[in-house]
């Protein structure tokens, strides 16, 4: 598999339906990038923090993937919305294989599907639903060093094809301050936020482990730093980073865009 591109992309329900707020900024940047891509790439990695599973990483090895909306309390609209690409079961099956040989657990998951944490950006990039789609879990129970070495198998050049990592989350996830109306994201949220981006888009990755505790509890990332780890080990220093999209919402979460390219 080449790993020809990456992205960090939000997840937020108000890419989904009307929650009062649009954001012209990432909504503009995630069709850009669809735009960009469509045609260039085989299929997409995505890893979604709301695809957890315990004592293994799981993918899903279905030709179709099974949509589904985990979230409740929206209106209607959210759950009409339809978004069911193919799956990729013969890649599923050789990640599976090479994460065995790289002694990394990684099993198939029957029970679930593409949940909003993917669809929700895809459907913004890739519209047509056309492009195949690979979920992979995160399994915090494994720790961070695993995480990465599951990053360092999604991108094993014996996995045939050109491939999208796409993975979704907010820097800044602080749901107990959701307040419609307010912009104002707390200063120390702020801080980690601003310094995850810039290790990020500079592959600095052991920076991020270093932030001080106090600057990540008041961000609550999404995943935690679980997605971060897949992304090190999947692009380690080959890939740069740039800032497509900065909002925020109701002054509880980041809505940070990010695309890496190969240097």
């Amino acid at each position: 598999m080449v790993i020809t591109s990456a992205v960090y992309a939000p997840n937020t329900p108000s890419l989904i339906g009307d929650l009062g707020v649009r954001h012209f900024e990432t909504e503009r940047a995630l069709k850009d990038l669809g735009h960009k891509y469509s045609g260039t790439i085989d299929g997409i990695i995505v890893v979604s923090p709301h695809f957890v599973t315990g004592n293994s990483f799981g993918t899903i090895t279905a030709d179709k993937l099974k949509q589904i909306y985990d979230f409740s309390g929206f209106s209607r609209e959210f759950y009409t919305i339809k978004y069911e690409p193919p799956g990729i079961p013969a890649v599923a099956r050789r990640a599976m294989a090479l994460a065995s040989e790289a002694k990394v657990p990684l099993a198939e998951v029957r029970d679930w599907g593409l949940d909003h944490g993917a669809w929700s950006p895809l459907r913004r990039m890739f519209p047509e639903a056309n492009i195949p789609v690979l979920p992979i879990s995160l399994s915090p129970s494994l720790g961070p060093e695993m995480h990465k070495k599951l990053g360092n198998v999604l991108a094993d050049g014996r996995l045939q094809g050109t491939f999208m990592l796409l993975v979704t989350g907010s820097i800044v996830h602080r749901l107990d301050l959701w307040a419609k109306g307010s912009e104002r994201i707390p200063g120390m949220a702020m801080r980690y936020l601003s310094e995850v981006t810039g290790h990020l888009v500079s592959a600095r990755w052991e920076q991020i482990w270093h932030i001080p505790r106090d600057l990540y509890r008041a961000a609550a990332p999404e995943g935690g730093e679980f997605p971060f780890r897949i992304l090190s080990g999947a692009l380690e220093d080959a890939f740069s980073g740039n800032v497509l999209a900065s909002e925020t919402e109701f002054g509880a979460a980041s809505l940070t865009t990010i695309e890496f390219t190969r240097k």
